[in-house]
């Protein structure tokens, strides 16, 4: 093909070994600022490759993400993918999760294998500033849902996201216009890749070697090759001469601020503080929760025109259907019995809280005072940490919960009498109406991630992101 223009490689880029989520060790392809806004949309590219199991075991258990969009892709073995949008599933060797982490998500990634190989990618891909705040979405793609092409060189190129050669990808964005392709050659083998005029690319050798551009730079496996934006190119030849693998990467730039703090990646530092306080104050995954009339608001935003006859109640809460399979155990808040609280009562969360995983150990202990009675939970780990909590009931609120087996398991609940529910409150960040309920006129509640703890053992967990229905009564003062 003499008429066609190829890109060059701009820069080789070695892949450095790196530790991420519980300790799993991979190799760090894409990350860095420079590269960032070299290959822009695109934030960072990990390549996880071992079959020792201490690698990989640890996985990445729940975690928070706001402002980008996570894409998985396995070439062996199993990771099942849980969020606090009610998703779960496992995805196998040639499975594709691409998930969208908008306004914020809680997920994990954990090993569905105690041994063998696991072998796969995930790739951060940018959001432009008008979709940081989106909903989170996700979606599971088997391999056979992954169309693939066979050229005329023998080689086979599966095509994740974008198009080639009229064939569309399984997965198409019109933000970015992502170009996500697997391709395999054999030796000997040499393709004419087209890419979009205007898209930032690269090429990631994950086996074999290949020589890529007209000049056919030699390009070894763990490397990214950044491809130069030749003015009137329309792609990159990509030659074998032994058996290769390879991922294509392009995306339209959003030429955009890139402000990152681990897995927040926002436009400006305001946004970034704005998502670690959201973080700490356990609404970062938060969506809406209650609709009165036109309004949309959140259970840690009380609405205005709650008016002093007017109060609320959370008739019924749930896990997400998605979830329910694996249910086990309910109970009613307001039917239980009360924690008795004294100098030795602590609390005990074994899986910490999210966002501080580290704090396992809280000091509970109250004041005596009016309504609402609050109690303090101060962690023993970090004496920085401390948080006000009351029983939903002092909001007139009560809760229907539902515990998943894993969750039983961790408080080491024996009925559901032993249980008990904490909201974490703070003082308002908005005016209120001066006319507001008593109760509500100078506290917020996280309603949507309560604290669940046996009574019997002190043992505690946070439920997240719980689906709500909520129903405005009024009633008449006196009643």
């Amino acid at each position: 093909m003499s008429s066609f223009i190829s890109r060059e490689v701009e820069h080789l880029v070695p892949g450095q070994p790196a530790s991420d989520g519980a300790g799993v060790r991979l190799l760090r392809v894409l990350s860095g600022a420079g590269w960032q806004r070299r290959l822009d949309p695109f934030l960072m590219l990990d390549e996880f490759r071992s079959d020792q199991p201490g690698d990989y075991l640890a996985g990445f258990p729940e975690h928070p993400h706001r402002g980008f969009q996570t894409v998985t892709y396995m070439l062996a073995g199993r990771m099942r993918h849980r969020d606090s949008v009610g998703h779960e599933g496992v995805i196998g060797p040639g499975a594709v999760q691409w998930m969208n982490a908008g306004r914020g998500i809680l997920h994990s990634e954990m090993p569905e294998q105690q041994h063998g190989l696991m072998h796969g990618f995930q790739l951060w891909i940018n959001l432009p500033a008008s979709r940081k705040l989106s909903a989170p979405a996700y979606r599971e793609l088997e391999a056979d849902q992954i169309p693939e092409l066979r050229t005329a060189s023998g080689s086979l190129i599966r095509v994740i996201a974008g198009q080639l050669d009229g064939v569309d990808g399984a997965i198409q964005e019109a933000d970015t216009e992502p170009q996500y392709w697997d391709v395999r050659l054999p030796a000997g083998a040499c393709e004419y890749l087209a890419l979009p005029p205007g898209h930032h690319a690269a090429v990631y050798v994950y086996a074999g070697e290949a020589q890529l551009g007209e000049q056919a730079r030699p390009t070894a496996a763990r490397t990214l090759a950044v491809l130069s934006q030749t003015e009137g190119s329309h792609g990159v030849i990509v030659r074998a001469t032994q058996a290769a693998r390879l991922l294509v990467l392009a995306g339209r730039p959003l030429h955009q601020p890139i402000a990152q703090w681990g897995p927040f990646v926002m436009n400006t530092r305001a946004e970034i503080e704005q998502a670690i306080a959201d973080m700490r104050a356990g609404t970062l995954a938060c969506s809406s929760l209650c609709t009165t009339g036109q309004t949309i608001w959140m259970g840690f935003d009380l609405p205005q025109e709650l008016a002093q006859n007017d109060y609320a109640r959370i008739l019924h809460v749930s896990m997400s259907s998605a979830l329910r399979r694996s249910l086990t155990m309910l109970f009613q808040s307001n039917l239980l019995g009360q924690v008795t609280v004294d100098e030795n009562t602590v609390l005990n969360f074994p899986n910490g809280l999210p966002g501080f995983e580290s704090c396992q150990r809280f000091k509970l202990f109250h004041e005596e005072s009016d309504a609402p009675r609050v109690f303090w939970m101060q962690s023993l780990d970090d004496a920085d940490v401390l948080f006000s909590v009351v029983t939903p009931e002092e909001f007139g609120v009560r809760y229907e919960v539902e515990l998943s087996a894993e969750q039983v398991d961790a408080l080491q609940l024996a009925k559901p009498e032993d249980a008990t529910v904490l909201v974490m409150i703070y003082k308002g960040n908005q005016e209120i109406d001066a006319n507001t309920h008593p109760l509500l006129k100078s506290l917020s509640a996280n309603l949507r991630n309560p604290l669940v703890i046996n009574t019997e053992t002190l043992r505690g967990v946070q439920i997240c992101q719980l689906e709500c229905d909520m129903l405005l009564h009024n009633r008449k003062a006196g009643e």
